[in-house]
């Protein structure tokens, strides 16, 4: 398969995502480059894809199918106006095997054993189960929220 046949395989598989539309492709031996657009909306399914592909190269390297692949924001200008487009750029001495893990990758179809488990980006207090709310006023103190007009002023 031709580079020019790689660089036409990975923008289809970009616009089978549903949300990716290709602007220009490049290629040359062992790399393939494609600037696109993401839909608006939609640009944290696309991140998401994109830590899929990171993942699949980090499984693969070492292997004779490793790749690189490079994934950012181009900014431009288009006539008086600063704009963007997101680029792939993916090098590889093996570019079909490569681009297969990719758009497995890209579809969701990595191996279960691999799944990225991710950040814990929340989790409950520890020690907070049952206890009362601190903004309710209690009698005697100073202390938890109260209407403007109903602060306790102390007048010594």
């Amino acid at each position: 398969m031709s580079s020019k046949e790689h660089a036409h395989r990975l923008g289809h598989a970009l616009v089978g995502t549903g949300f990716a539309e290709p602007v220009s492709t490049t290629w040359k031996d062992n790399q393939v480059t494609i600037i696109f657009r993401v839909a608006t909306g939609v640009e944290t399914k696309w991140v998401e894809i994109a830590k899929a592909i990171y993942m699949a190269e980090k499984q693969n390297e070492g292997l004779i199918q490793a790749w690189k692949t490079d994934i950012s924001k181009l900014y431009f200008m288009k006539g008086n106006k600063l704009v963007y487009g997101w680029r792939i750029s993916v090098m590889s001495q093996d570019m079909s095997l490569s681009l297969d893990h990719i758009i497995m990758a890209m579809k969701g179809e990595l191996q279960p054993d691999i799944a990225f488990k991710g950040e814990i980006s929340e989790m409950a207090f520890t020690g907070f189960e049952g206890a009362t709310d601190r903004n309710v006023p209690k009698m005697g103190s100073k202390k938890g929220a109260y209407r403007a007009e109903t602060i306790p002023i102390d007048r010594r």
